[in-house]
């Protein structure tokens, strides 16, 4: 019997499994096992790698190669073929990777991100990464409804991809089940350090919060940054680092586990973020909801999750951004402030909301 909606979970593993997408589906597969099992989307995983035993589940083979600015289109075909063979009433797409043209489609669509920035991501000799992004806003069009996990990215769908705004349906994500909870201001407990945890893409703008630190006038403060980086991005941050001469206050940590980076973001003064951009803002969500203060940039898609009560600090200006850190390392009940009104913000994301409101956009994409 065909499904009555399939979801595409193989980023669970491969390339997504320890970045936004994967966080993404991990989330939503959390909230869906709360729901009744009528409810719940059957998963499309990875050969290689099973899904929560909660759910039906339907293997595909995919296989990719790591060759710089060659899109691989082996996924694609492979999910697509598979798609075909199950015949899903619904087929809910999580990553632009896999996404059929036609057929009852529902897509959540993380960013629009090569959109806002197309110098960075699809000029000079990226043809064929701009034809594949051209064929995935294709898809949104033809979508029978697009999930957006914030206004900011729902506007940008309407205004740059051509998506009609009553086929969006903005839904935000929730906090990870496995976020630990930090004492905040706790003697003995919080490090001299604040934390970046992210990918290296340009849109990241990392190179701020190296900046930054090179202003903070509070000399025992260091910055650790951690995450799944290219050895190519890795040694360009490096050559800022020594640029500015902070080599002995900037930790280049590269990938940690899960348990590592609890740790090391429940001591840290606090977690900056100072995107140019983003969709939705995972990581500030994730900080604090572990009672760890935010110093998060004023990209509209992170406002969205951060609210209106915490600061918002330019994008393109070191400045703000020292004095934040010096006033967070000289002022424990500032800090303290902060990481209350974070946590209390963070309690109004949940992954149970967010599966039951999706749940919801199935039964409205099948009655269309």
């Amino acid at each position: 019997m065909p499904p009555r909606v399939l979801i595409d979970a193989t980023p669970l593993a491969g390339p997504h499994g320890v970045r936004g997408i994967g966080t993404y589906v991990r989330g939503l597969l959390e909230g869906f096992a709360r729901l009744e099992e009528e409810r719940r989307p059957e998963l499309l995983v990875r050969a290689d790698h099973r899904g929560p035993e909660s759910f039906a589940q339907h293997t595909v083979q995919l296989r990719e190669w790591s060759l710089p600015l060659v899109p691989d289109p082996r996924p694609a075909r492979a999910g697509l073929r598979r798609i075909e063979e199950l015949r899903p009433r619904l087929f809910h797409a999580t990553q632009p990777g896999i996404i059929p043209e036609d057929g009852a489609v529902i897509a959540t669509c993380h960013d629009l991100i090569p959109l806002r920035y197309p110098a960075l991501y699809l000029s000079g000799p990226r043809i064929a990464e701009r034809r594949v992004y051209n064929r995935y806003l294709r898809s949104l069009r033809a979508a029978r409804l697009v999930i957006a996990p914030s206004v900011s990215t729902a506007s940008d769908l309407t205004s740059l991809a051509g998506v009609p705004p009553e086929r969006v349906r903005v839904i935000p994500h929730g906090v990870p089940g496995g976020v630990s909870t930090a004492v905040p201001g706790t003697p003995g407990e919080i490090g001299r350090y604040v934390l970046v945890t992210q990918s290296l893409e340009p849109h990241k703008n990392t190179d701020l919060a190296v900046e930054a630190i090179s202003r903070v006038r509070v000399e025992d403060v260091r910055l650790k940054i951690a995450g799944p980086w290219s050895r190519r991005r890795t040694e360009r941050l490096a050559k800022i680092v020594a640029r500015l001469g902070v080599q002995d206050r900037v930790d280049l940590l590269g990938y940690v586990d899960d348990a590592t980076l609890d740790r090391l973001r429940s001591g840290a003064l606090a977690v900056l973020i100072p995107s140019l951009i983003e969709g939705f803002g995972l990581p500030a969500l994730e900080a604090m909801a572990a009672g760890v203060p935010v110093l998060a940039s004023d990209a509209p898609g992170l406002v969205e999750v951060t609210g209106p009560d915490l600061p918002s600090l330019p994008r393109l200006d070191a400045d703000p951004w020292a004095r934040a850190i010096e006033r967070l390392a000289t002022d424990p009940a500032e800090r303290g402030r902060l990481a209350a009104m974070g946590a209390r913000r963070a309690q109004q994301f949940s992954w149970a909301e967010a599966a039951a409101r999706t749940a919801e956009a199935y039964d409205e994409a099948l009655r269309a």
